[in-house]
């Protein structure tokens, strides 16, 4: 989450960008806990994927490497997809955040019935939700916020308290995003598990439902502000 030189920053403290931080970065963690649990690959970021890849390629594991190559085609392609979607990556109401997460949701729900019949599969359409979320990453007073990984985060969060006894000066609202965010993807990382000993994978359902409805509700909170002001958002 780099802070790009030259931007001027204002403080500000934003309720609705807490909460969906950490709505957004639990749900990673969550999809990215199942595919651990179960098939031991990560779909939520590309880092292990790519070294399992290179493994895999060493080992000439060539059915595991099929897989393993979707995955981070997939991605891709569900980033590509946000990208044609929203355009831009400065955060805005105006933007079309809510399609995004609905097809997310879509995403998921195919990995999930695919995850039901054990099919790996599942691994592939996992990364295409979540490369639809990754690339939504906005950025928001000088943050670029990613919701899918931790690495950024916690080097973040490493660097404001480096900073912090070098200045003695912290920036309060910062800390708490990024927090939320390791909280949210860690937490949903623990529920995952916790969910496939008891309801057998239907986590993913739940989870893919849950994402469906909040991309809805933005749809439809964001037509009916347009409407509302009777000047459809026009933004880069």
């Amino acid at each position: 989450m780099p802070y790009p030189q030259g931007e001027r920053l204002r403080e500000k403290f934003d309720p609705a960008i807490i909460i969906g931080g950490f709505a957004l970065s639990f749900l990673a963690g969550f999809v990215n806990g199942s595919m651990l649990e179960v098939l031991n690959v990560p779909v939520s970021h590309m880092s292990g994927a790519v070294s399992r890849f290179g493994s895999d390629l060493a080992y000439h594991r060539f059915v595991d490497l099929k897989f393993i190559s979707l995955i981070v085609a997939f991605f891709v392609l569900g980033s590509a997809t946000s990208g044609a979607v929203i355009g831009s990556q400065r955060l805005h109401t105006g933007k079309p955040y809510g399609v995004v997460i609905m097809l997310e949701s879509i995403s998921i729900f195919v990995a999930y019935l695919l995850f039901r019949q054990g099919n790996n599969w599942s691994l592939a359409f996992a990364a295409l939700g979540c490369g639809m979320q990754n690339a939504m990453a906005s950025r928001y007073y000088g943050m670029i916020i990613r919701t899918t990984h931790v690495t950024g985060v916690v080097t973040d969060i490493g660097f404001m308290l480096g900073a912090f006894l070098r200045h003695r000066t912290l920036n309060a609202w910062r800390l708490l995003l990024l927090a939320q965010i390791l909280l949210g993807f860690f937490l949903g990382g623990y529920l995952a598990v916790v969910c496939l000993d008891a309801w057998q994978g239907i986590g993913l359902f739940v989870a893919s439902t849950s994402c469906f409805a909040v991309g809805a509700f933005y749809f439809t909170w964001q037509h009916y502000l347009e409407k509302s002001s009777g000047d459809p958002a026009n933004h880069p």
